[in-house]
């Protein structure tokens, strides 16, 4: 269904009164380009900060991307890891 609404300070107003059936519903808004304002960042945060969250972001993509290593070169498993494993095996036959 298409209506038209008004958005004045944050609020939606509709043209004709509507009841919804739900409190949250999706909408699709159309803003038109002219009344959007351009920003070059949302926060006015310092350029050494910017670099620093782009380095950490670089290091955590690179642990993302990173192949799993292959079962031969993990550590054997413990006495109490391979006990808590036979314990949810346990609790799932149930």
């Amino acid at each position: 269904m298409k209506i038209e609404a008004t958005l004045s300070q944050g609020r939606l107003e509709f043209s004709r009164p509507i009841q919804l059936k739900h409190d949250l519903v999706r909408l699709l808004v159309d803003v038109p380009d002219d009344e959007i304002v351009e920003s070059t960042a949302a926060y006015n945060v310092a350029p050494e900060v910017l670099m620093m969250a782009a380095s950490m972001r670089s290091r955590l993509d690179a642990v993302r991307s990173a192949p799993l290593a292959s079962d031969e070169t993990l550590p054997p498993l413990s006495a109490k890891t391979l006990e808590r494993i036979e314990a949810f095996v346990r609790r799932e036959e149930r």
